[in-house]
C-alpha cells in the first residue's frame, strides 16, 4: 500500500485529550556527542561529514527520506558505478574499470549488470529485503519493503517501507504491529486507538456518558461527554449531585458528616457505617492493604475510595493524568499517554518511555519503542541496531548467529528458536552460558555430587520463544536422554483430554497478571520479553526438547548457582540483596506478597558471576528432578559421590512433584537459607489438582530455562 498521513488526528472523545495528553510525535534522540540542539539534529553538512572520500559527500537534510536520527543523508559513490576508488590518494579510476566495485557478485547497472548500488555490498538483486528505518532497497526491487509481522496477525508493519519509482513510499498496512487486534481487517473497539487502521479513533463505537471528576464511579448530569465505558473520568450514570466530592452521589449511603451524601436533600438521616481505606501517601485514595476501618463518620487519614495502585506514591492514583513516563500513573492499564494515533508512552512494554516523550531523561529514553529488546542498557547484539540506545551500533556486541564477538570468542547457539530467530526477546547476548562441571557438596548435606559439562540458557525462557513452540505440535510426545543415561519421556497430550490449557484453566494469578499465550499470540507483544510461566512441568520439558535441549537437573542448576565448594550464597556472590528488594533490583527481581509484584522482562537485573540473568529471582525455575528430601536414600544418600544424579522416583503412593530452584517475584531472600540452595516444590507432570469451579492450581511463580549437552 502507499502510505499517507491522515488528514487530521481526529478523536470523537474530547475527554481523551485530557486523559491521554495527546501531543505531536517526535523523532529518535540523536548522537549525544553532536554539538547541535537538544535532539542532536545536524545544522550543516560539516556535522554529517565522515571524512571519507569514496562514499561521497554527506548532506544535512532533516526530514528527508533516508536521513538518519541526526538528519544526515549518506552520500553517493564519488567515482560512479564501476569505477575504482582509492581512498588513500582520494582519486577515481576509469569508468567500469572495476565493474563490481563493492564485491557483492553483481555488476553495476551502468556497466551492463543489475546492481542498483555498486558502492554498497548489501544492495543487490536477490538480497534479503529487510524492514529498516532508513527504507533501504536491499534487493534492488522498489516493490518490496521487507516483511515484518511482530504480532502475527498476517499484516506487515506499516513502518516497513521502500521508495517506489515515483518517489512515493510503499509500506506495509499494519498501523500497530505490537497489537494483534489492530490491522485493516480488525473491528473498531472503544479503546482510544485506531484498531482498523483507517486513521480514525473509536469512530462509531464511543458511547454517551457523563463526566466523573471525583472518580466515585457516578457522573454529573450537567456534564454529558462521549467516551468508552469503564474508563476514568466517565460514567454511564448521572446521579452525582456533587461531582467534586466522592462521598456524595445518588447511590451513596448516608454517613454522619453534615452532608447530603445520597442526594435526597436530607442530611445525616439513617446513617450507616461504611468501609474507609487508609491513605498512607495522602493523595485522596486509599488501599485495602494499607488498612481499613468501618465507621459511620469520616476517619482522619482514611478515604472512601480504595483504588490506589501505589499507596506509597502520591503521584500514582486514579485521579492522576497519565504522564509520558512508562508508568501507570492513573492506576488504569487501559489508558496511556498518547504521542499520536496508536503511539503510546511505552508501546513495547519494556518499562522505558518512548524517546519522543516530552522531557524524558536520556538515560531512560527508549530509542525504539516498538521493540521490547531495545532500551537503555539492553544487551548489544550484532544486528546493525542500537540495542542499548547509546547512539552506537554493535559496540562490543555478542552475536546470536555464532559469529565472532567484538573482543570475545565465537558463541555457539544451541537453542532452536534463538538460532532461527535471534532477534526475539530472550535470545540476546550469546544465547547460552557453558559450564565445565565439577564436584561439590549438594545443598547443606554431606552428599558429594559430580556434574559433567553442560550449558544453560542465559535468560529464562520467554513468552516470545514459547510462542514459536505452540505452532509446532506442542502436544506431541517427546523424549530425551540425560547425561547419566536415564531417558525422560513426556506426553503433553495426556494433560487434560488432549487439549492445551486455557488462561481460565490456570490459577487466578495467571488470569489477572500477564497470562500465558496458550493458543494464539497475545494481543500485546509487550509480554514477549517476560518469562513464560503458569504452565505444567511436562510442557516446559517438551519445549526444551523441541528447542534442542532439556530441563536441567537439580544438581546442574545448583552448580551454576553456587559453583565449587564452599560455594556462593547467591548466584551473584555472597552479598545479600539490598532492601527493599521489590524496588531495587540490585541483583535479582524479588517481590514479597502475592499480588502486587509481577514478573519483569528478562535481563533487567544485573547478571550473576557466570553471565546468567534472573537465576535467583523473577520466577522459580523448574528442574527435571522429582522432589525427595535431602538425605533420602533413594535419591540423595549422604555417603559416596553421585555422578550426574537425576531423581526420578517419588514417594510410594504419592503423586510425584517436581523441584523448582531459586527465588521468584514474590519471595524475600532473607530467611537465612542461601538462595543458591533454595528448593521449591513445583507442579507434577500434569496440571495441579482442580479447585472448586474447575480451575487448576497452577502458580505464576514457576518458569524455566533449558539446559544443553555439549555436541
Amino acid at each position: 500500500m502507499s502510505r499517507r498521513l491522515p488528514d487530521a488526528l481526529r478523536s470523537p472523545l474530547p475527554w481523551l485529550l485530557v486523559l491521554a495528553s495527546l501531543s505531536a510525535c517526535g523523532g529518535d534522540p540523536g548522537d549525544d556527542d553532536a554539538s547541535t540542539d537538544a535532539m542532536g539534529l545536524c545544522e550543516g553538512a560539516r556535522d554529517c561529514d565522515d571524512g571519507l572520500f569514496c562514499n561521497g559527500d554527506e548532506r544535512c537534510e532533516p526530514g528527508e527520506v533516508g536521513a538518519d536520527a541526526r538528519g544526515c543523508v549518506a552520500g553517493s559513490s564519488r567515482c560512479g558505478a564501476g569505477a575504482a576508488c582509492d581512498e588513500r590518494v582520494r582519486t577515481c579510476g576509469a569508468p567500469c574499470s572495476l565493474p563490481d566495485a563493492d564485491g557483492d557478485g553483481h555488476v553495476a547497472v551502468e556497466c551492463g549488470g543489475d546492481d542498483c548500488d555498486d558502492a554498497d555490498p548489501n544492495r543487490f538483486p536477490g538480497n534479503l529485503e529487510v524492514c529498516d528505518p532508513d527504507h533501504r532497497d536491499e534487493d534492488c526491487d522498489p516493490s518490496t519493503f521487507g516483511r515484518r509481522d511482530l504480532d502475527g496477525d498476517g499484516f506487515d508493519d506499516a513502518s516497513c517501507c521502500n521508495v517506489g519509482p515515483d518517489g512515493a513510499l510503499r509500506c506495509g498496512d499494519d498501523c500497530d504491529d505490537t497489537r494483534r487486534a489492530t490491522n485493516p481487517a480488525a473491528p473498531e473497539v472503544c479503546d482510544g486507538r485506531d484498531n482498523d487502521c483507517d486513521g480514525l479513533v473509536d469512530e462509531e463505537v464511543a458511547t454517551e456518558g457523563f463526566a466523573d471528576r471525583d472518580h466515585d464511579l457516578h457522573g454529573d448530569p450537567r456534564a454529558p461527554i462521549s467516551g468508552c465505558p469503564g474508563w476514568p473520568s466517565i460514567s454511564t450514570t448521572s446521579i452525582d449531585c456533587d461531582d467534586a466530592d466522592p462521598t456524595v452521589h445518588g447511590a451513596h449511603v448516608e454517613i454522619r458528616d453534615g452532608k447530603d451524601n445520597d442526594c435526597d436533600e436530607l442530611i445525616d438521616e439513617g446513617v450507616e457505617a461504611v468501609t474507609w481505606y487508609r491513605d498512607r501517601d495522602g493523595d485522596g485514595f486509599g488501599h485495602a492493604a494499607s488498612g481499613t476501618i468501618a465507621s459511620d463518620v469520616p476517619v482522619p487519614g482514611y478515604r472512601l475510595l480504595g483504588r490506589d495502585c501505589d499507596d506509597a506514591d502520591p503521584r500514582r492514583n486514579p485521579g492522576e493524568i497519565e504522564r509520558c513516563n512508562a508508568i501507570d500513573d492513573d492506576c488504569d492499564p487501559r489508558t496511556t499517554y498518547l504521542l499520536g494515533v496508536n503511539d503510546g508512552e511505552d508501546d513495547d512494554g519494556d518499562g522505558f518511555p518512548d524517546a519522543a516523550c516530552p522531557g524524558v531523561e536520556s538515560a531512560r529514553a527508549d530509542c525504539d519503542d516498538r521493540d521490547p529488546a531495545v532500551y537503555p542498557g539492553a544487551p548489544e547484539r550484532c544486528n546493525g541496531i542500537d540495542d542499548d540506545c547509546d547512539g552506537r551500533i554493535d559496540e562490543r556486541c555478542s552475536n546470536d548467529a555464532g559469529l565472532p564477538m567484538d573482543g570475545g570468542t565465537p558463541a555457539r547457539v544451541l537453542s532452536r528458536t534463538c538460532r532461527d530467530e535471534p532477534w526475539i526477546a530472550g535470545c540476546g547476548d550469546a544465547s547460552v552460558v557453558p559450564f565445565t562441571g565439577g564436584t561439590y557438596h549438594f545443598g547443606s548435606t554431606s552428599t558429594r555430587v559430580t556434574v559433567g559439562p553442560f550449558a544453560l540458557d542465559r535468560f529464562e525462557v520467554t513468552i516470545a520463544r514459547f510462542r514459536r513452540f505452540l505452532a509446532d505440535q506442542p502436544l506431541a510426545p517427546r523424549s530425551v536422554r540425560y547425561p547419566n543415561g536415564r531417558v525422560i519421556e513426556v506426553r503433553p497430550a495426556e494433560l487434560d483430554g488432549g487439549r492445551l490449557p486455557t488462561a481460565e484453566d490456570v490459577g487466578h494469578q495467571c488470569v489477572t497478571w500477564p497470562s500465558t499465550p496458550w493458543v494464539a499470540p497475545p494481543a500485546e507483544i509487550a509480554l514477549d520479553a517476560r518469562p513464560m510461566h503458569c504452565l505444567p512441568w511436562s510442557l516446559a520439558q517438551a519445549f526444551c526438547i523441541w528447542d534442542g535441549g532439556r530441563l536441567p537437573t537439580e544438581a546442574e542448576w545448583e552448580w551454576a548457582a553456587r559453583g565449587p565448594d564452599p560455594g556462593r550464597a547467591y548466584p551473584w556472590g555472597n552479598e545479600a540483596p539490598a532492601l527493599p528488594v521489590s524496588t531495587t533490583c540490585s541483583h535479582a527481581w524479588f517481590g514479597g506478597e502475592p499480588g502486587p509484584t509481577p514478573t519483569r522482562p528478562v535481563g533487567r537485573c544485573p547478571p550473576d558471576v557466570n553471565g546468567l540473568y534472573d537465576l535467583g529471582g523473577n520466577v522459580a525455575e523448574m528442574t527435571a528432578d522429582i522432589h525427595r528430601l535431602l538425605g533420602d536414600e533413594n535419591c540423595w544418600p549422604e555417603l559416596g559421590t553421585l555422578t550426574n544424579p537425576l531423581c526420578l522416583t517419588g514417594p510410594v503412593g504419592e503423586r510425584p512433584v517436581r523441584v523448582a530452584r531459586g527465588g521468584h517475584m514474590w519471595s524475600y531472600p532473607v530467611d537465612g537459607t542461601p538462595a543458591s540452595q533454595t528448593r521449591t516444590i513445583s507442579s507434577g507432570d500434569e496440571l495441579g489438582p482442580r479447585e472448586g469451579g474447575g480451575r487448576h492450581t497452577q502458580l505464576a511463580i514457576f518458569g524455566f530455562r533449558c539446559a544443553y549437552d555439549p555436541e
